[in-house]
């Protein structure tokens, strides 16, 4: 789980060997987000404190001894965190009498289980407004714009371990072709 501490054993056969710890075969100290929260104890134990969504990967652990002969075993980290937004713009505008999109940008290990819109501060359900329907990926889809379609929205994704919360507000705004006006000069 995201923010909780990681530990991969290396078990060696004789003490003293070399442990050399690497992330999709690339050297743990190499790894720029990994290289202040990782760490290799005297017994050869990989510990990551915290753990982050970047971290999921294949982990190797290589032992090399005296002789410079070599053995490794692998472990991969899945992860998971609860379901979050990940950027909502301030502002979207859709064109009147056009169908258009108002997406949901989340993040979420295990999967998207719910997701939910708020218009105005109330909960938005498109089963309930004829023209407007759920995406697979849960965004709103929009068959043909109008001007109640307007106000401040937000989304909140859900996965079976939560949520971290709403977007910020959404401002959706209608406009129309008729009232771009073009000046030449």
């Amino acid at each position: 789980m995201e923010g909780e501490i990681v530990e991969f054993q290396c078990v060696t056969k004789i003490p003293n060997m070399i442990v050399t710890w690497l992330r999709d075969g690339i050297e743990i100290p190499e790894v720029e987000d990994l290289r202040d929260r990782a760490s290799v104890d005297d017994n050869g134990t990989l510990i990551i404190r915290p753990s982050a969504i970047g971290d999921l990967g294949e982990y190797t652990c290589i032992v090399t001894d005296n002789v410079g002969d070599q053995q490794s075993a692998s472990a991969f980290l899945n992860v998971q965190y609860k379901a979050k937004v990940i950027y909502a713009p301030r502002e979207v505008f859709l064109p009147y009498g056009k169908p258009a999109l108002l997406d949901c940008h989340f993040r979420a290990n295990p999967p998207l289980t719910n997701l939910r819109w708020e218009k105005d501060g109330f909960l938005f359900d498109p089963y309930n407004v004829p023209g407007v329907f759920y995406r697979r990926n849960g965004s709103l889809y929009f068959s043909k714009v109008d001007e109640t379609h307007s106000g401040s929205y937000s989304c909140t994704p859900y996965n079976e371990l939560g949520t971290e919360g709403p977007s910020p507000s959404i401002s959706v705004v209608c406009y129309s072709f008729d009232l771009i006006v073009f000046q030449n000069f």
